[in-house]
């Protein structure tokens, strides 16, 4: 929960001037690699939905960094403790994916130190501090020490992400930091393949159903597709079941609509705009006439 009364504190300085100031060899910890990508905001137009560029870019660089190898199991193997970003399962299972991990199947004691956000707590966006912290102090210990542990922190829709790798080992080489940019994959379509005013059949490509809180009861169907017919056919639309619609309510939800056909209606009555892109709030779907519920 977001409401914890919990603080955390990160103090950095060169190791010259900790030495200086006289504090212990046995309570360093350094800094070996780092990375940072920020994915499309607007996630109707990111090229893909079932998997995070944007992260494992972040991985690969943090990882290229440290001298490894995202892609070799054995440079993954090398790094003994992670904690993982975990607000929602998602966000675990997705960061697993990008290192080659099994989330199904990994310890988790390796893949947390703090025990995983829902359980720790995390105030606002600090979790990543508590979980910094958490590491260091696995680190210091005997049993990880010279080894390597992992922090991975996001935001947003799995928009923003940022990683760190540290041990109390001092890296070989000075660390190093590239600008984003530089690294940085393809992540959206451009503007001109979103459609504001889709008509005609669109291919589902993801899905959700949004729920009323009482009565707990399916209340609005929201698709992102591709149009597969009329003007805008190959562009991305975002579109929402009509009001009590419970017809294509209940379509979706009997199982997986992933690649089947909508009809796509857009009236145009109401326009607004996000982030300099204009969406129609009046753009709905409905599943085909003859499908069986």
């Amino acid at each position: 929960r977001d409401e914890v009364d919990q603080s955390a504190m990160i103090m950095i300085m060169s190791w010259g001037e900790a030495e200086r100031r006289g504090i212990s060899r046995e309570k360093l910890v350094f800094l070996h690699g780092s990375g940072d990508a920020f994915d499309e905001e607007l996630v109707t137009i990111r090229h893909e939905f079932g998997r995070c560029k944007s992260m494992k870019a972040a991985y690969t660089e943090a990882l290229r960094v440290t001298g490894l190898d995202i892609d070799k199991a054995e440079d993954v193997d090398k790094i003994k403790l992670f904690d993982f970003y975990s607000c929602f399962p998602i966000a675990v299972e997705q960061a697993c994916d990008a290192l080659g991990l099994d989330s199904n199947l990994t310890d988790v004691t390796r893949i947390t130190a703090t025990g995983g956000l829902p359980y720790h707590g995390g105030p606002g966006g600090n979790y990543s501090s508590h979980a910094l912290c958490a590491i260091v102090e696995k680190l210091r210990t005997e049993y990880f020490r010279g080894e390597l542990g992992m922090v991975c922190a996001n935001g947003g829709m799995l928009t923003e992400h940022s990683v760190g790798i540290y041990s109390t080992d001092p890296p070989q080489k000075t660390f190093e930091r590239r600008d984003h940019n530089i690294y940085a994959p393809d992540f959206a379509l451009p503007l001109s393949k979103y459609a504001k005013m889709p008509n005609g059949k669109g291919e589902i490509l993801t899905w959700t159903v949004e729920y009323k809180k009482k009565p707990n009861t399916p209340a609005t169907g929201i698709i992102i597709g591709e149009m597969i017919s009329g003007p805008d056919k190959g562009k991305r639309f975002c579109a929402n079941t009509r009001q009590d619609d419970t017809r294509t309510l209940n379509w979706l939800l009997s199982r997986c609509r992933i690649g089947e056909q909508v009809e796509v209606e857009c009236t145009g009555k109401e326009t607004k705009m996000v982030r300099g892109v204009a969406e129609t709030e009046m753009i709905s779907f409905s599943a085909p006439h003859n499908a069986a519920l």
